[in-house]
């Protein structure tokens, strides 16, 4: 029995062993947390939808209100506007963007809705997700609530360890432009032009240090550009308003 036993713990201590190897083995060990990290961004997403839909059923009037990523949810978006909620989930790609706007029902009572997202996606080789879910994310908003898309910002490629990707943001802000020029209720924001340095990365001044996030001072500048835009579309959804009621009374 007891030499069983033994045999047993042997059995045991080399598959520990080998185990312990394979995990030193570099790819083996990156799928791993790479499967690890998937799972509790995708938690912490939905964990956020959960929890901005919860306060999408306490909505003002006439509020801002910011959709996006990570970039989004660090914002002070009041500094842009006075009446902002901000639904910015870190992690999030466009499609769950695009999830959010079809589950929130107050998004009518919106004076804008500010859209920034899609860098994670290219970042995880997903560009091809981005028209598309802007696409059905704009059905999910009233024809009457003005939209402000702000383009997806450079990033400095060599502290992602990463190539061609403002080469492929370039590509899709061209795609987003040409979706805005569809409709009168759209506009574009690209913000990046005033963020990147002469080699289209963004400029080490502006970012964290990451190559991806903003700083105070690369935040300054996106906010003022979002203030802006959002004062020009709001007022023109005020005029549209003040026809209405004109109209009506003759």
């Amino acid at each position: 029995m007891t030499h069983k036993r033994s045999i047993a713990a042997l059995f045991i201590g080399i598959a520990m062993l080998a185990l312990i190897v394979s995990f030193s083995h570099t790819p083996l060990r990156k799928a791993w947390w790479g499967y690890l990290n998937n799972y509790a961004s995708e938690y912490y997403v939905q964990q956020m939808m959960a929890f901005n839909a919860r306060r999408d059923l306490n909505l003002p009037d006439n509020a801002v209100l910011f959709y996006g990523d990570s970039l989004v949810q660090s914002l002070a978006v009041q500094a842009a506007a006075q009446r902002a909620v901000n639904y910015g989930i870190g992690q999030a790609g466009t499609r769950d963007v695009a999830r959010q706007l079809k589950d929130h029902l107050n998004i009518g009572k919106a004076a804008a809705v500010v859209i920034a997202v899609g860098v994670n996606d290219v970042i995880r080789g997903n560009a091809h997700h981005v028209l598309p879910a802007y696409q059905s994310a704009l059905m999910s908003i009233p024809e009457s609530v003005p939209v402000v898309i702000s383009n997806i910002l450079p990033v400095e490629e060599a502290l992602l360890h990463q190539t061609n990707l403002n080469n492929a943001i370039q590509q899709l802000n061209q795609q987003l432009q040409k979706l805005c020029s569809t409709r009168a209720r759209l506009t574009c924001l690209d913000a990046g032009q005033s963020l990147k340095d002469s080699e289209g990365n963004l400029a080490s001044q502006y970012h964290t240090g990451d190559g991806l996030h903003l700083n105070a001072q690369g935040n300054a500048i996106w906010l003022s550009q979002l203030e802006t835009s959002i004062a020009k579309v709001s007022s023109s959804r005020e005029q549209d308003k003040n026809d209405i009621r004109d109209k009506q009374s003759l």
